[in-house]
């Protein structure tokens, strides 16, 4: 792929994304859409906490 990005450019788009200071609950917003759209597993529902029920088990991250 041949794609020019302008340094500056995207320097100034990052900055940008920054200074808006997302909440955790637009940033969680957007991640459940992305989530439902994926449709990586039927019967996984994502929780309010960030965990995951697949199969009535849930399954939280080990960080």
């Amino acid at each position: 792929m041949d794609i020019q990005v302008q340094n500056e450019d995207l320097l100034q788009k990052y900055f940008e994304l920054i200074a808006k200071r997302l909440s955790w609950q637009e940033i969680f917003r957007q991640y459940q859409e992305e989530f439902h759209k994926m449709e990586i597993h039927k019967n996984a529902i994502l929780h309010s906490d960030g965990s995951l029920e697949i199969n009535n088990e849930r399954i939280y991250s080990l960080r």
